[in-house]
């Protein structure tokens, strides 16, 4: 059976998923994009996810730039910010508008639908195939052009922004731009965050990991507490981008202000007839309306000392965000509170000091196996031996431990030392960097951002590539020259 582009689906990409008059022309755009995939012969690229997808992309990105919402234009306008250029990968010719159908808007969308149905791996942006196709779309876009018709109720939508003066509408706006944003969101990264956030409502909650209200709970979070693509930005900055350049200044600076409590154990300290005062577990004070909790009775809080809940600041007060619990959970409030007192990250500043000099100011160390990181934790960290725990690293090899700072994490990543051509690592191997770098670069799990950036500015990665049908050097050129595009695409929560 034929896939089908239908109205319902511009909808889908729709804030609120309201339809307009003019979704059955758009439908129409998707639908002639798949016909034109149909005729591709590459099935193993193109599976009917992947082209589904890219109909999606393209019916929504040809209205938006229509109707001027300011989606793709405030993706330019940040790129141009941060890279000195309007787009990633391409080149543009002549003067750059970010309201007309370009072939590298169309090239860069095919490849941004490639590289999210490919799970982790990312596709050669110059692949003749992505520049076939899109000449192919481009030519439909540019005919329909001067006649498509413009959706003056989404235009309105965006500029009048009503729903920034109700907190309930205004997460519905995020959620769409996490789930529904045809440039933002991501299949494959939404379903890893809720992933991710099922398992955290399970623990706090108590909650089934199949019971719906724990989808409900995880989804709402998802909102405040993950960055999206393709730039590592919070939902509340693409938002705030695209109020900006729809002359919402006062909504830009509201949205902007959103601040997020994940789940923790908060006290009730005391209750009125309108607010009920709280205190987290790192001791801040806040009240919340008593009204957002709808019918809760009296009773109920004196028989409680507390909740475990997720807060979000918006609009001058603290809201409640998705599921909680009310309880009496009596000395846990201590016993949290105590906990967080004595955890805390890094090492010692003397230690770090120690180190420093070991490598001379590096803050990069290399290790032939988990043996030898082993030893190196106890004799030069400091770190009693009892206290080390079985790890999965204890297996591996040519790992790279990054320490930038004494007071945060370090980070460890095996078989990385291949990959990093320092005078200092005995372990680079010219032969096997390439693949080493595979996994540091491109996995969502890989090498921190500012570790990357380090590298790169020393210029100890300069085998760092991907596969490209002109050869090694092309391949090299296009990572050196978007690594941090990529990186934040790749990433986006770990950015």
């Amino acid at each position: 059976m034929p896939l089908r582009f239908t109205a319902q689906d511009m909808r889908n990409g729709h804030p609120m998923m309201m339809g307009y008059n003019t979704d059955m022309y758009y439908t129409k755009i998707g639908n002639q994009v798949l016909k034109i995939l149909s005729k591709y012969p590459d099935k193993e690229l193109l599976d009917q996810v992947t082209m589904f997808r890219i109909a999606e992309k393209l019916a929504l990105y040809f209205e938006d730039i229509i109707c001027d919402l300011g989606i793709w234009s405030s993706f330019v306008k940040k790129h141009q910010e941060l890279y000195g250029k309007p787009l990633p990968f391409y080149k543009t010719e002549g003067e750059y508008y970010a309201d007309e159908p370009h072939l590298c808007d169309i090239q860069y969308l095919i490849w941004d639908t490639l590289t999210e149905c490919s799970e982790d791996t990312i596709t050669n942006p110059e692949n003749p195939g992505i520049k076939r196709l899109a000449a192919d779309f481009y030519l439909l876009l540019d005919e329909e052009f001067e006649n498509a018709p413009i959706n003056e109720e989404l235009k309105q939508f965006f500029e009048q922004a009503s729903f920034l003066n109700d907190y309930i509408k205004l997460r519905d706006m995020l959620h769409w731009v996490f789930d529904g944003n045809y440039l933002v969101s991501s299949m494959t990264h939404e379903n890893a965050c809720v992933e991710t956030l099922l398992n955290e409502v399970e623990t706090y909650l108590e909650m089934e990991y199949n019971d719906p209200r724990a989808e409900y709970a995880a989804f709402t979070q998802c909102y405040f507490k993950f960055k999206v693509g393709p730039l590592a930005l919070y939902p509340k900055e693409w938002l705030a981008m695209i109020l900006r350049y729809n002359g919402q200044e006062k909504g830009v600076k509201k949205v902007e202000q959103i601040t997020y409590h994940n789940y923790d154990l908060y006290r009730l300290e005391k209750f009125d007839k309108e607010r009920i005062y709280l205190c987290d577990s790192d001791n801040m004070h806040f009240s919340i309306r008593k009204d957002d909790y709808g019918d809760m009775l009296d009773d109920t809080l004196r028989e409680t000392d507390g909740c475990i809940a997720a807060f979000v600041y918006y609009d001058g007060e603290w809201h409640p965000n998705g599921m909680d619990a009310w309880n009496k959970f009596e000395d846990s409030h201590n016993a949290i509170r105590e906990y967080k007192r004595r955890y805390r990250t890094g090492i010692s500043k003397g230690t770090f000091k120690k180190l420093m000099k070991k490598s001379g100011g590096s803050p990069l160390f290399f290790f032939r196996d988990g043996e030898e990181l082993h030893r190196f934790s106890i004799e030069e960290m400091g770190v009693p031996e009892h206290l080390l725990q079985p790890s999965e690293l204890d297996s591996e090899e040519y790992i790279t431990m990054w320490m930038p700072s004494y007071d945060k994490d370090f980070f460890l990543m095996p078989d990385s030392a291949l990959g990093i051509k320092d005078p200092r690592n005995p372990y680079y191997d010219a032969e096997r960097a390439s693949e080493s770098l595979q996994a540091m670069i491109f996995s969502p799990t890989g090498a921190p951002a500012d570790m990357l950036e380090y590298l790169e500015s020393h210029q100890m990665i300069p085998d760092a590539g991907m596969n490209h049908y002109l050869g090694k050097e092309d391949g090299q050129r296009l990572i050196h020259e978007n690594l941090d595009f990529i990186v934040r695409t790749m990433r986006r929560e770990n950015y």
